[in-house]
């Protein structure tokens, strides 16, 4: 049996980068690019390459098209040891994202069509293949999140749910799933939208747990990654590194902390591994560029300190 199956996007990234600061960009202005460089991404496909590369034993479920990109996202996922649950092929684009990234800032706008990936269909699941340890929730919407819901509520394993912000903006399409979920991971703004409150990170997670999850983890950028549950809060602060880009931060972190839980490591140390991971990525261009290995990411949290206090709901 499969540790963990991916369910969410899979997509072919094309990054560009540009001189100046977002807020300088007006309508109707022409934007010089600097460079065009195409890979995979996508959630699910990230968080899978990810867990593949730290030594689990993972399989991606989510809907492709019948085009050329397709099939690079196949022979990706054969090359990294991820194995592909068969679907039925979608008539509709397989997912392309557009990252646009600013020299001037540490951030990035990603324009995504979601195509293929918003079609998985009931008919295209069988219980007897989607069956895992673990299953890995990244965002998805329209029939697949409706696939997605009726998946997880037939599930007898533990899930861990990382929406992106499109669908915390909705949450109460978040509600049911949130329910039966284990481990939430999500940045301060998406916990924001979630729970429609600014309040300060404590309040946040207190809120979330009382939906359903048993474990919050809140990420905030530099200022490092907080997890909660009913009776301590532990923080990890990264250390000063250099961001080329971060597409693919938070499916790297996610993936690192989740492959640290099967690999027997605690709370603590699994939060560090996810550091180091997202740390990794995001000095390169790319969601799966330099992804460490098991062994790489264990040497480098020799640096981390994980702080824990008292804390409850």
């Amino acid at each position: 049996m499969l540790q963990v199956i991916c369910i969410g996007s899979a997509t072919i990234d094309m990054f560009m980068t540009i001189q100046h600061p977002f807020k300088a960009c007006t309508a109707g202005e022409k934007i010089l690019v600097d460079g065009i460089d195409y890979e995979t991404g996508g959630g699910g496909s990230n968080a899978a390459v990810a867990l593949a590369r730290m030594g689990i034993k993972v399989g991606y479920f989510g809907k492709l098209g019948k085009d050329g990109h397709a099939q690079n996202i196949l022979d990706e996922f054969k090359k990294e040891k991820v194995k592909s649950v068969p679907v039925k092929r979608s008539d509709k684009h397989t997912a392309f994202s557009v990252i646009l990234e600013s020299s001037k800032e540490r951030d990035r706008i990603i324009y995504t069509h979601k195509g293929a990936t918003n079609d998985l269909d009931e008919k295209d699941v069988s219980q007897r293949r989607i069956n895992a340890e673990w299953l890995y929730l990244s965002s998805t919407l329209g029939k697949t999140l409706q696939t997605t819901k009726k998946i997880v509520a037939q599930h007898h394993g533990r899930v861990l749910f990382n929406p992106s912000s499109y669908l915390c903006r909705k949450s109460q399409l978040c509600a049911s799933l949130l329910a039966q979920t284990n481990i939430l991971v999500v940045n301060k703004k998406e916990a924001q939208l979630l729970t429609k409150s600014k309040k300060d990170l404590d309040s946040l997670a207190r809120t979330l747990l009382k939906r359903g999850p048993k474990q919050i983890i809140i990420t905030e950028g530099p200022k490092g990654v907080w997890y909660f549950d009913e009776v301590r809060k532990v923080h990890v602060k990264p250390q000063n590194v250099k961001v080329l880009s971060t597409a693919g931060a938070g499916d790297s972190f996610t993936a690192g902390f989740l492959a640290s839980l099967l690999h027997g490591k605690t709370v603590d140390v699994a939060l560090k591994i996810g550091v180091v991971n997202s740390c990794s990525v995001i000095q390169h261009r790319g969601a799966k560029n330099k992804l460490l290995t098991w062994n790489e990411a264990c040497i480098q949290t020799t640096k981390l300190k994980a702080t824990t206090t008292s804390f409850s709901v």
